[in-house]
Formats: C-alpha cells, structure tokens, sequence
C-alpha cells in the first residue's frame, strides 16, 4: 500500500514524466532455487517456493523484462498506478 501511495504521489507532484509501478511478478532465479533447496527455511514459506517451482509459476526474467521494456516504450500505463505483470 505505502509503494502504491508513494507512486501515485510522485506521479500528481512531478510534471513531465510519466511514473510507472512496476510488479514484475514472482521470477525464476538462482534465489528461488536456493529457496527451494534451503531445509532451514520456514516451512510455509519452503511449501511456497517448491510449490510455486513444481507448478511453473515462476515468471522467466526475460520476459518480464520484455513487458517492462514494452510498457514504457508503448507508455500504455496510467502514471502513477501499479502494474502487475499479470
């Protein structure tokens, strides 16, 4: 909420620039692989990152990246507002 809010301020208090709040989603990196590997981890959050893993909800970097990427060269996005890479 405090991310959104901060946006949505910068985006009313600055002119000339468009201000994007970007969410680029859950992404497979060797930080979710250490996760996943990590016995010491808090159970639930273990259960998450094996789960999400084994159902391939993680999100490639490149192509979030390429939705970044799109998204302020398009400039399809309202200033100011959260978008998710869903």
């Amino acid at each position: 909420a405090a991310r959104n809010m901060f946006h949505e301020s910068l985006a009313k208090e600055s002119t000339g620039i468009n201000i994007l709040n970007y969410a680029p989603g859950a992404m497979a990196t060797a930080m979710t692989d250490t996760l996943r590997a990590k016995e010491e981890l808090d159970d639930g959050l273990k259960d998450y990152f094996r789960g999400a893993y084994e159902k391939g909800e993680f999100i490639d970097p490149n192509n979030s990246a390429n939705k970044l990427v799109n998204l302020v060269f398009s400039g399809d996005f309202e200033n100011g507002k959260h978008v998710d890479y869903w």
